[in-house]
């Protein structure tokens, strides 16, 4: 495997757990910023305009919940969980390529299993609140999009090991999930505000 086939190889694992890396910080700060009302259901746009690289994401709204503060802790778990096991993945796979030890086929299974794992996480999940089932529901559709495009993928040749398409597969359910967290954390902090007031 050569470095190059490496590098791509690191750069579609690290997208995997990076994609909310594409949004700058402003668009983050300006949809977690925008106000919303938790009595409707209807969806609104979280950015005033979306780049011509991200379609726009659209923010549901959710009556309030006693159990809000619950899945907010479950799911800030779950990225924590999942973002370790990412950096434990890259570890690894770096760690054999310089022993000489990184195959095709092991690059494949280890993000395989990463995929795998996550899907895993996501399912054991005890989340009381809609909005919180609604937010693991988009995580669980990007896994599975990304462990769908891995599989697919497997076949590869040594010139092409992964098919660096896939890390737009499904982006936009990760980063909707992203903005919705973002935020459904923004306004229950604003309600603790307010109750303490």
């Amino acid at each position: 495997m050569t470095f190059t086939q490496l590098n791509q190889l690191l750069i579609v694992c690290v997208s995997i757990g990076l994609v909310t890396a594409c949004t700058p910080k402003s668009d983050q700060q300006q949809s977690a910023a925008t106000p919303q009302d938790h009595s409707a259901s209807a969806p609104t746009s979280a950015s005033a305009s979306a780049s011509e690289h991200q379609p726009a994401l659209i923010l549901r709204t959710f009556a309030a919940s006693n159990d809000d503060a619950h899945d907010i802790a479950v799911l800030d778990t779950f990225y924590e969980k999942i973002d370790q096991l990412r950096i434990d993945v890259e570890a690894d796979l770096k760690n054999l390529q310089q022993q000489g030890n990184l195959s095709n086929a092991l690059a494949v299974q280890r993000q395989r299993d990463y995929m795998q794992s996550a899907l895993h996480m996501l399912k054991a999940l005890n989340l009381r609140t809609e909005q919180g089932r609604y937010i693991q529901g988009l995580l669980y559709q990007y896994w599975e999009s990304q462990a769908q495009q891995t599989i697919a993928s497997s076949s590869a040749t040594t010139e092409h090991p992964i098919r660096l398409e896939s890390d737009a597969v499904g982006a936009t359910d990760y980063l909707s999930a992203q903005a919705q967290f973002k935020n459904w954390k923004l306004l229950q902090t604003k309600t603790f505000k307010n109750v303490d007031s």
